[in-house]
């Protein structure tokens, strides 16, 4: 069995192969007094251009791909994010009205991901739409019944907006590209 001694174990996985030492293991560890000695400008300088050349490998990325990379789903979950963190000062009553647009912020990125996955999308993105406007409406109400500062719905309105906006086109998108597929059940 081939022995390799490398201090990055990607080089192994990329198909290159790293030479095995050139000392054998029983050899006794070479000491600084057998080093031969750099004085020269020009080794100095010849290790410094090595040292350039070597390529500084970039740390592995996962890839980015299925739902969470949809324009759609991060404008969902953008919205979910600013309402929970919005809603931290509602008190009492309109406590029950932010459990419910949460819940159906969460509802509406359970939807896109199975229509994302095919999973029934012509009766899902109906009531998909329903959710948002639900949504938009309870955050209107929660504004007018004082629950809800101005500050506040006005950025919490841009982000359902958007949602709103993002839903629609993909919509548009998911139905012409689809249009001829059968869905998975």
């Amino acid at each position: 069995m081939k022995e390799y001694h490398t201090n990055d174990l990607f080089d192994l996985f990329d198909g290159k192969e790293i030479a095995p030492p050139d000392t054998p293991e029983d050899a006794p560890p070479a000491s600084l007094d057998a080093m031969p000695s750099v004085t020269a400008g020009a080794g100095q300088e010849q290790q410094k251009d090595d040292q350039k050349k070597k390529k500084k490998r970039k740390p592995r990325q996962p890839k980015k791909d299925g739902v969470f990379t949809l324009p759609v789903y991060k404008a969902a979950f953008d919205s979910y994010k600013e309402c929970r963190f919005r809603f931290r000062k509602v008190s009492g009553d309109g406590k029950t009205i932010c459990r419910e647009v949460t819940g159906n912020l969460k509802r509406i990125m359970v939807d896109i991901e199975l229509v994302y996955w095919q999973i029934k999308p012509k009766s899902i993105l109906p009531d998909t739409f329903a959710l948002v406007l639900e949504t938009i409406i309870d955050i209107r109400a929660m504004k007018d019944f004082g629950d809800l500062s101005t500050k506040d719905f006005g950025i919490i309105s841009e982000y359902t907006a958007k949602l709103s906006k993002n839903m629609r086109v993909w919509s548009e998108f998911h139905n012409a590209n689809t249009g001829n597929r059968e869905p998975l059940t």
